[in-house]
């Protein structure tokens, strides 16, 4: 099975119900960050501002925040400022990652994900306890089964500017309306390979984890970092 990388409560999450925190960058601008690479690997257009976090490339690291301030805005205060080992900061615009969670992505995915890293401060400007780094993830492959995928995936029409990564079928994209509980999309377990960690240029805004990483989360006991939703790879 493959699972949707979330942030969310596990096990290991201290009891913090109705936690509510705001976070401001201290130097940069992150409304210029861009993707390594801008190319075109599918349809005619280039990667959405709103998906390049979650794309499978990496970010150039001009305009990232090497310096961020959280405040608790709402809970518990004996708590850190950020404790987490994995936020998906507004649904997939921005991800940060603990040194532990660098750390279990790293020995199964060597070498292919993007670690950069930030100071976060609390609200008095003392560094929090935890290493922490920007994360996008490094691997974007194409392995959706659109024969077996529902909701149907739809289809770009043919044409002579068409970027597709697929030799069998035409390129597509997945974007599913609630109820979630209808979505079912499948990949090509073969088309995965040994990725732990991937993005799919047809499933755009998400970041998928094999069963093996999630149970590392797991066993690390890290914090935040959920394996959620199982899909099909076969």
């Amino acid at each position: 099975m493959i699972w949707y990388l979330k942030e969310g409560v596990g096990p290991n999450d201290p009891k913090d119900s109705g936690r509510s925190t705001d976070i401001d960058p201290l130097d940069e601008d992150w409304k210029h960050i861009q993707p390594m690479d801008w190319s075109i690997d599918i349809g005619k257009s280039k990667l959405s501002v709103t998906e390049v976090w979650q794309s499978g490339r990496h970010l150039d690291p001009t305009n990232l925040p090497t310096r961020l301030k959280v405040t608790v805005l709402r809970g518990r205060t004996d708590l850190p400022a950020l404790y987490e080992d994995y936020v998906d900061w507004g649904g997939g615009q921005r991800q940060l990652a603990s040194e532990a969670f660098r750390d279990v992505v790293e020995a199964y995915d060597p070498g292919i994900h993007q670690f950069v890293p930030v100071q976060v401060e609390n609200s008095k400007g003392e560094p929090v306890e935890k290493q922490y780094f920007w994360f996008a993830p490094g691997h974007r492959i194409f392995a959706m089964n659109a024969e077996k995928t529902e909701p149907p995936m739809k289809m770009y029409p043919e044409g002579p500017t068409l970027v597709n990564p697929h030799s069998d079928r035409l390129p597509g994209f997945y974007s599913p309306r609630p109820p979630v509980e209808a979505w079912k999309p499948v990949f090509h377990l073969d088309r995965i390979g040994d990725r732990d960690l991937f993005c799919d240029g047809e499933y755009p805004r998400k970041i998928f984890i094999s069963d093996r990483l999630k149970q590392a989360f797991e066993d690390a006991g890290l914090i935040g970092a959920c394996g959620r939703g199982q899909i099909l790879a076969e």
